[in-house]
């Protein structure tokens, strides 16, 4: 299935995740796709809030840097970011 949303500001985003969130079942995926600013973290932080999550959802995209940041060790990270 595929089904393509737009909402006009992160908060509506956010609110479409969590309405999506208790169709979900353990083990079903759900793929994201778009440009860097498109709002795939901001519907997933939704969806977060939606499941209960009161944690912090942060894009994968910026995860290396924060790894870089945090870590006196030093990583070599490869694939696509």
């Amino acid at each position: 299935m595929r089904l393509e949303l737009s909402s006009p500001t992160a908060e509506d985003t956010r609110s479409v995740g969590e309405a999506l969130a208790p169709l979900l079942h353990p083990g079903d995926a759900v793929a994201l796709t778009g440009d860097l600013g498109a709002g795939k973290t901001t519907f997933t932080q939704g969806v977060a809030r939606g499941l209960g999550f009161a944690g912090q959802v942060v894009s994968p995209t910026f995860v290396p840097d924060l790894v870089e940041a945090t870590c006196e060790e030093q990583f070599i990270l490869e694939g696509e970011v």
